[in-house]
């Protein structure tokens, strides 16, 4: 399979995380953190489909660029590593503060 495939499927794979995140986390609430202190705390909240799509618009910024300019390139299996995991990383914390 191509990188830039898996580079795409992992945005699908996002954009499915962010509307379970949606039905999930903090249920009722209109903001959630969007921003975190090094300790943990809040710095900043959003609106919630703002915090929770974020990551997947970031996603399509890096993934689009990389499939048209750079098919087959590792660098779509590095951002998707990279924003995947910092998609997770952000849904643990929401969950842990809100």
């Amino acid at each position: 399979m191509s990188p830039t495939l898996v580079g795409l499927a992992v945005l699908g794979l996002m954009m499915v995380l962010a509307l379970r995140a949606d039905r999930r986390l903090a249920p009722g609430r209109a903001m959630l953190p969007m921003n975190f202190a090094p300790d943990g705390t809040v710095i900043r909240h959003a609106p919630r489909r703002i915090a929770l799509w974020f990551m997947p618009a970031l996603g399509v910024v890096v993934f689009v660029p990389l499939a048209l300019f750079a098919p087959g390139t590792p660098g779509a299996l590095i951002a998707a590593t990279a924003l995947l995991s910092g998609q997770l990383f952000f849904h643990w914390l929401i969950g842990r503060t809100a």
